[in-house]
């Protein structure tokens, strides 16, 4: 995802790897997180929640997501229980940027 690079320099790095890859005259489509959208998205809820049921037992999944009006970031939290065990899963922290204004 080209969303998880939020650096500019890793941004343009990743760019010069792609011009390495196409063909002389080749293009490239790709599809990013545009940020007047996902501002409108995340502002209507901030925590999401999903249960899936599995052969062993069920999963609940739960993230928050705050937004970094600043730097134009999504910060996301997210952490896992399985409910049959008991045992929590390890907590994590991701960074999104958006590419458009």
């Amino acid at each position: 995802m080209l969303n998880d690079f939020v650096e500019d320099g890793e941004r343009s790095s990743i760019f010069r790897k792609f011009a390495t890859w196409l063909r002389p005259g080749g293009i490239l489509i790709f599809d990013v997180r545009e940020w007047t959208k996902t501002v409108e998205r995340y502002t209507k809820g901030l925590l999401h929640q999903r249960t899936v049921k599995l052969s062993t037992g069920t999963l609940e999944f739960c993230s928050k997501t705050v937004l970094d009006m600043e730097s134009r970031q999504l910060r996301i939290c997210a952490f896992g229980l399985s409910l049959v065990s008991r045992e929590s899963c390890p907590a994590f922290s991701h960074r999104i940027r958006a590419f458009s204004a």
